[in-house]
Order: C-alpha cells, then sequence, then structure tokens
C-alpha cells in the first residue's frame, strides 16, 4: 500500500511539471519569431509526451511488481521496465541532441532555445535494480552450476577430513598403546623421549670419576643398542659416543666398564654398519687387539674377539696392522668352539686383502693356521682352508715367501685333505680352494711338485677325474668331489704345474712358448 501511494504521488508530481512545462511552451510560442523557425519548436512539443510515457510505462511495471510475488517474475519484469526505460532515454537524449540550436554569428543564443534543466532527467525510483549484463536466464545457469561445484568441492573436503581424522585417530591409539607397554621408546629411539635419553645418557658417560653413573649410562647404552635398527639410529650421533666409549675401553681399574664399552661397540657396529668408520678411526680396533694379545679376563676377550669380527667385514687391513691376526689366534683352545669359529672367521676376513708390508705377520701364523688342518670340527678346517689359500695367492710372485709357507707340513695337509681316503667332508668351494692352494705352491717352488709326487698326488688326480659326472664314462667309477667346471680347470692347473717342462727344440717346432707347460694328460702312477 505505501509503495502505491508513493507511486500515485509521483505520478501527480510529474503531470503537474508536465502542465508547467506546456504553460511555458505555449507562451514561448505565441511570441512571434524574430528568425526562420527552428527545430526546437518541434522538440518542446515531443518532450511532454514523451515524460507522459516514461510516466505511464513506470506505472504498469510498479503495478506488476507488486501485484506478482514471485521473485524471478519480479525481475524479468525489472530487467525489461529497465529496458524499455533505458531506451526512452536514449531516444530522448539523441532528440534533445539533434534539436540542440547552433550558435549565431554574432555569438548570442537564438530565441526559443529551451534551457538544459528544463529536459533533465527524471532519476530512477531506487527500489528498482540496474539490469545485469547476462539476461536472467545466464544468471540462473551460473548459480546452479556454481552451486553443482560447490558441492562437489564439499563432498571432497568432508571426505579428505574424515580420512585425515581417522588416520589421526588410529595413530593416537598406537602412541597410547605403546605407552601402555612401555615400549615407545625402545621402538622409535628417534622420538623426543629417547633422545632425551640419549642425552643422558651421554652425559652420563662423560662424568668422569664416576663409576657409578658411568656404568648406568653404559648399561642403559647397551640395552638401547640392542633393540634398534638401522633407521631408528639415523639421528645417533656417532661421533659423539664413540670416543667415549673407546676411552672407557681403556679404563684398565674397573674391568665391568671396559666390558660394557666392548659391548656397546660391538653393538653399534652390528646394527649400523657406517659406524665402523669412526671405530676404526678412534683406535678401538688397537685397543681390541691388546685385550686378546694380553688376556686378563675372559668375557672380555670374547667380546674384543666379536668386535674385531664386525669390523674385519669391511676393514680387514685396519684389523690386521696392529696384529689383529696373531690376536685373534693367539689363544683359540682357551676358547669354547662356537668363539674359535668366530676368531678363525675373522682371521680368513683379514687375510682377503693382504698388502705386501704386513707379510712377516702372516708368515708368524702360519703354523696355527696349518695344525686348524687336523681339527675335527669342519667349520674350523673350512676357514683355515680359506686363509691359507689367500694367502698363498699374496705370495705367488715370491718363491721366498712359499718356502717359507710350507715348511710347516702344509703340503702334507691339504694333500690329504683332498684326497679320496680324507674322513672330513669338505664343501665344494673349500675342496677348490684346497685345489688352487696346491697348484700356486707347486707352481712357486719346485720342491713342492717333489712333494706332491712323493705323496701320490697322481693318484688322487686320476680318482677324480675318472670320477667326475663331466667326464665319467662308467657308472662304476668312484665319486669324485669335481663337480663343475671351475673345479676341473683348477684340477687340470694342478696337473700342469706338476708335469716338468718341454725341451726347448720341442717347443719351439710346436710354436709352444719357452717355459711353458705342454697339456699333456696324466699318466698313470
Amino acid at each position: 500500500m505505501d509503495t502505491r501511494a508513493r507511486t500515485r504521488t509521483k505520478g501527480s508530481a510529474t503531470e503537474s511539471s508536465s502542465a508547467r512545462k506546456r504553460s511555458r511552451s505555449t507562451t514561448s510560442t505565441a511570441t512571434p519569431p524574430t528568425s526562420s523557425p527552428s527545430p526546437v519548436t518541434d522538440s518542446v512539443t515531443a518532450a511532454p509526451q514523451l515524460v507522459e510515457a516514461s510516466t505511464s510505462s513506470k506505472r504498469s511495471r510498479r503495478t506488476r511488481g507488486t501485484s506478482e510475488p514471485n521473485p524471478g517474475s519480479q525481475n524479468t519484469a525489472t530487467g525489461e521496465g529497465e529496458s524499455s526505460q533505458a531506451k526512452g532515454k536514449e531516444s530522448e537524449s539523441s532528440r534533445c541532441q539533434s534539436s540542440t540550436p547552433r550558435p549565431s554569428s554574432s555569438g548570442r543564443p537564438q530565441r526559443g532555445a529551451v534551457p538544459a534543466s528544463s529536459t533533465a532527467e527524471i532519476p530512477p525510483p531506487a527500489n528498482i535494480e540496474p539490469p545485469s549484463s547476462a539476461g536472467p536466464s545466464g544468471a540462473s545457469m551460473e548459480r546452479n552450476q556454481a552451486n553443482n561445484n560447490g558441492g562437489d568441492e564439499n563432498e571432497e573436503d568432508d571426505e579428505s577430513a574424515a580420512f585425515s581424522r581417522n588416520l589421526a585417530h588410529a595413530s593416537s591409539t598406537l602412541h597410547g598403546l605403546l605407552r601402555k607397554l612401555g615400549a615407545l621408546d625402545d621402538l622409535m629411539p628417534g622420538a623426543s623421549l629417547a633422545h632425551s635419553r640419549l642425552k643422558t645418557i651421554l652425559a652420563g658417560l662423560r662424568a668422569e670419576g664416576d663409576d657409578t653413573r658411568q656404568l648406568e649410562a653404559l648399561s642403559n647404552l647397551c640395552e638401547m643398542l640392542s633393540i634398534a635398527t638401522e633407521e631408528s639410529l639415523s639421528t645417533f650421533s656417532v661421533d659423539s659416543f664413540v670416543p667415549l666409549l673407546v676411552g672407557l675401553l681403556n679404563a684398565e681399574h674397573n674391568p665391568e666398564i671396559m666390558l660394557l664399552a666392548a659391548r656397546a661397540l660391538t653393538h653399534l657396529a652390528d646394527v649400523l654398519p657406517s659406524s665402523c668408520v669412526a671405530i676404526v678411526h678412534y683406535g678401538a680396533a688397537s685397543c681390541f687387539c691388546e685385550r686378546l694379545l694380553t688376556i686378563e679376563y675372559i668375557d672380555l676377550a670374547e667380546q674384543s674377539l666379536q668386535a674385531l669380527e664386525k669390523l674385519s667385514q669391511e676393514h680387514p687391513v685396519a684389523c690386521l696392522r696392529p696384529g689383529g691376526l696373531m690376536a685373534v689366534l693367539s689363544y683359540l683352545d682357551f676358547f669354547a668352539t662356537g668363539v674359535q669359529r668366530v676368531a678363525v672367521t675373522t682371521a680368513a676376513n683379514m687375510c682377503r686383502q693382504l698388502p705386501p708390508d704386513v707379510a712377516d705377520m702372516v708368515v708368524d701364523c702360519v703354523p696355527i693356521l696349518t695344525n686348524l688342518l687336523t681339527y675335527q670340527d669342519s667349520k674350523l678346517v673350512e676357514q683355515a682352508c680359506i686363509c691359507l689359500s689367500r694367502i698363498s695367492e699374496s705370495f705367488a710372485k715370491s718363491p721366498e715367501r712359499i718356502s717359507m709357507l710350507c715348511s710347516h707340513g702344509l703340503i702334507e695337509q691339504a694333500a690329504r685333505l683332498v684326497s679320496a681316503e680324507s674322513t672330513m667332508p669338505l664343501s665344494g668351494s673349500t675342496y677348490t680352494c684346497m685345489i688352487r692352494l696346491l697348484a700356486t705352491c707347486a707352481a712357486g717352488s719346485p720342491d713342492v711338485s717333489l712333494t706332491l709326487l712323493r705323496l701320490g698326488v697322481t693318484k688322487t688326480i686320476r680318482d677324480a677325474l675318472s670320477g667326475s659326472a663331466l667326464i665319467a664314462t662308467t657308472s662304476n667309477s668312484p665319486a669324485s668331489m669335481i663337480r663343475s667346471s671351475e673345479q676341473m680347470f683348477e684340477m687340470l692347473n694342478l696337473v700342469n704345474e706338476l708335469l716338468p717342462p718341454l725341451p726347448d727344440a720341442l717347443t719351439a717346432s710346436f710354436g709352444i712358448g719357452i717355459g711353458m707347460n705342454s697339456p699333456v694328460p696324466v699318466m698313470s702312477a
């Protein structure tokens, strides 16, 4: 009702203004013009008609807007009314511009010109919104599409939020369970609690003169390292702990501290192989060798032996130079069988890379290794064979060292092990090592060849070749250890070294290099 009243009031005001304009236009037309008639009169006459048309269109538009409660229809009517109003304004402004009088030559305006204020535009009502650039249908389509996209995004956000909540809940549940069981610090050393624990342990290790704190710190460190993994120790400060542990390894006044320090270094080298570089760098290998060369405490000696076995896998020369080979073999009989196997395995690791300047250290250990070939434990015998084979390969270019190697009964023990009458079962790789050992020694020393011929090695060779499945012709042939082409090659190489060289005239006639043996078959013994 208020809208209709305001509309009627504005309509009456518009009619009164139109009446006043008519009166002024009548007065102006009644005065005879002094010059030729101007097109301004037509525009002034047409102006009230345009105002009435625009007023009637506004009334009809407002009537339709108030009678129809539908918002969509109201927006449509508003858009149509505004478009018609804009068209009316454009036509009115164009006519006014066309009817504007041109200034006379004297510079004075012509009579009968209508002032600009009389043709001012009527402002549109405040409750009418400006028309949208896109039509009503385009706006509704954009709103629907935006609503659909927003719905899909909301669904995806809800799913991701639900997944994150479930994952966080599961993680918190697992952490809570581990805390209740008391295993969070042990299974996750990288956590904050484990980090603070390592700080406490490090502070205890640095407490010089306080054996109680150092023992407690060493016990906690050994417990942590015994159940740790390489991934969990990714943040472990090796350079902070290893120097302290090596220093405690020399604490002569307290054997318990030395034992726990050796155990911690062993666990660290086992679970974190990259730490072996720091352990060797800070001199732990020489400390372990000293504990083995002068055995005062058997537990400390065994722990030092296990630590050297870990270090010798990647750093054999660093363990060999401080006298490691003699250290692990000197008191072999004082240990149990399991510890003896660890000691001989460590010796085999050290013999893998033998530099020339350690030949004297190695020669001193040959009698012990040769004696190991008489043991009844097959593991000890096999590791001793590997040691002697590697030593012979490093001495191959020196006949003097080969003679020293064979001066302690090595050839006799090796020939016994490869014979068919041997009661010691050897693996295929160990059998190949012993045949290579005999061939290397025979090539380096003529005395070794004579010794092998006296021991009847030719019969061993014949039985091995005739019984091999690679060349056997009858099923009645005895079983042979030669089961691969590598073993066959080593056996034929031994045969070649046992045969005397051909005369120079014969080698020249056949085009064979001087000093090379002819590949003739082995004759029966």
